[in-house]
C-alpha cells in the first residue's frame, strides 16, 4: 500500500500537476475520454474518438498538445486525450506539419512571415514579431485583410494573423 501511496504521489509531483502551471486554467485546453476508455490513458489514441480527434481536431482549431515522439521537445509524456486550442489557420499548419507547438512557435520565430492558404481556400499572413511581448499598443496597417489574431507566444514575441480578402 505505501508503495502504491509514493507511486502516486510522485505521478502528482510531476511539473505538469503543479498548482498554477496547467494550460487548462488557460480556458484553451481539453482532456476528452470515451466510453471505451473512461481514464486518461494512452488507450484512447485507438478508440473511435480518439482517432477521429487526431483526425479531425485541426479543422475546428485544435491540436493533439502533446504528441507522440515530441516528450524531448514538450517535456510532457505523450497524452493522446489531451487537445489545445490555437485557432486557425495555426491549427492546420501544426497538424500537415506534424509540428508540437514549440516547433511551430520556433518556425514562427525563423520564418518572421508566411502566407498559408487553408484547407476552406481563406489566404493568411502570419507574422512573428520578436519582443513586442510587453507593449500595451501595436499599429497594424492591413490594406488588404483583416486581423484575426493577435496572441503572445509567452516568451515575449506577437503571432498577428491576418486574413486577406
Amino acid at each position: 500500500m505505501r508503495a502504491n501511496l509514493r507511486k502516486r504521489l510522485k505521478h502528482w509531483q510531476r511539473p505538469w500537476w503543479r498548482s498554477r502551471t496547467s494550460e487548462h486554467q488557460t480556458g484553451l485546453a481539453i482532456d476528452l475520454a470515451s466510453r471505451a476508455n473512461l481514464g486518461l490513458e494512452q488507450g484512447f489514441e485507438n478508440t473511435p474518438e480518439g482517432r477521429w480527434m487526431r483526425e479531425n481536431a485541426h479543422k475546428f482549431g485544435f491540436i493533439l498538445r502533446y504528441g507522440k515522439d515530441k516528450q524531448s521537445i514538450t517535456k510532457i509524456i505523450y497524452e493522446p486525450w489531451h487537445f489545445r486550442y490555437v485557432g486557425k489557420p495555426h491549427s492546420e499548419i501544426i497538424y500537415k506539419n506534424d509540428f508540437c507547438l514549440e516547433e511551430y512557435i520556433d518556425y514562427l520565430k525563423a520564418s518572421k512571415k508566411i502566407e498559408y492558404t487553408s484547407e476552406d481556400n481563406k489566404k493568411f499572413f502570419i507574422y512573428y514579431i520578436e519582443g513586442a511581448g510587453n507593449v500595451d499598443e501595436i499599429e497594424v496597417w492591413a490594406y488588404t485583410g483583416q486581423v484575426v489574431g493577435l496572441s503572445s507566444d509567452n516568451s515575449g514575441g506577437l503571432i498577428l494573423t491576418l486574413e486577406l480578402d
